[in-house]
Order: structure tokens, then C-alpha cells, then sequence
């Protein structure tokens, strides 16, 4: 009967990661289609096609980007909190410690992009310091988030033009 339940949790589990992703799919075809929104019917179409392809090779990199930055946020604040350092590893290139030196190496493991690992530190007092450890990358993700998101609403906010009733009829950007 407990098997059940176990299988049960770790089908929620993978529910909740697909149900991410297609929100994250959701929010790029918003970003993508507001993009493709502002062309006109004159626009070329070799135009619109060349500036989908570059929208979507943003996007991938971006994706890259942030995969490199969560992998390096789990190392930061596993650092910070006494972990040592074993293996760092973005795609199939994985950085390991052997014998006190840094070793670049090959490995390819499905289902994941990267891959941070850490020796936890001692015990103390009944307790190891996980969360940090294990949230680290998710705050520099989030971290990073706002950051991009206020710098593009800050460029791409549209100024407001304010008319000045006078004489002259000046027009000023606020």
C-alpha cells in the first residue's frame, strides 16, 4: 500500500516540472508573437522569417544563459554555506576536483542540462545546511529574472509625450 502512494508522489513530481515548462513555452510564444505583431504587410517576408529565427536563437541562449547561472548559484551558496566543491557540469563538460586539481571531462547524463555537486560539510549541532545549497540556483534565476525584466521594461517602456500649450506648441519626452 505505501508503494502506491510512493508512485502516486512521483507522478505529482513530474507533473508539476512538465506543467513549468509549458508555462515557460506559453510565455515565449507571447514574447514571440507580440514581436511578430509589429510587422506590417509590407514587411518582406524573408524579414519577419530572419527576425522569428533570430527571436528564437535569443531565446535558446538565453535558456543556456540561465542554465549556466543556476548551475553556478547552487555553487555560490554551496560554497557559502562549507560545501566542497567535486563537479560543475553544463551539457556533456564537466569540471571535476581530482586529486586537488580541476579536470575538464565528458559525460552525457539524459534529462539534465547541468549539474552541480558538492560534499556537504560536518554536521552541526543536528543539522546540515541544505536549503540554501539547494535554492541557490532558483534565487540567482530569480535574481537574474527581474533584474533582465526591469532593464527591458526600462528600454523598451514607451516615454510619455507631453504637448506644451503654448505659442510654439513644443513637444516634450517624459
Amino acid at each position: 500500500m505505501n508503494q502506491g502512494k510512493k508512485k502516486k508522489k512521483i507522478v505529482w513530481q513530474q507533473y508539476i516540472g512538465f506543467a513549468f515548462m509549458m508555462l515557460v513555452g506559453v510565455i515565449c510564444g507571447i514574447v514571440i508573437a507580440s514581436y511578430l505583431d509589429k510587422f506590417t504587410a509590407e514587411t518582406p517576408s524573408h524579414q519577419k522569417l530572419i527576425s522569428f529565427a533570430g527571436l528564437l536563437l535569443g531565446m535558446y541562449a538565453a535558456l543556456f544563459f540561465h542554465l549556466i547561472v543556476h548551475e553556478a548559484g547552487h555553487l555560490v551558496f554551496g560554497l557559502l554555506t562549507g560545501y566542497e566543491f567535486c563537479s560543475f557540469r553544463i551539457a556533456s563538460f564537466m569540471w571535476l576536483k581530482e586529486n586537488g586539481k580541476l579536470k575538464l571531462k565528458r559525460l552525457t547524463m539524459v534529462g539534465t542540462g547541468g549539474q552541480c555537486l558538492m560534499s556537504p560539510p560536518d554536521i552541526k549541532d543536528g543539522k546540515m545546511p541544505l536549503v540554501l545549497y539547494n535554492l541557490g540556483g532558483s534565487f540567482i534565476n530569480i535574481i537574474l529574472g527581474v533584474l533582465f525584466l526591469a532593464g527591458h521594461l526600462h528600454i523598451y517602456t514607451p516615454s510619455v509625450i507631453v504637448e506644451k500649450s503654448n505659442s510654439t506648441s513644443q513637444k516634450y519626452i517624459v
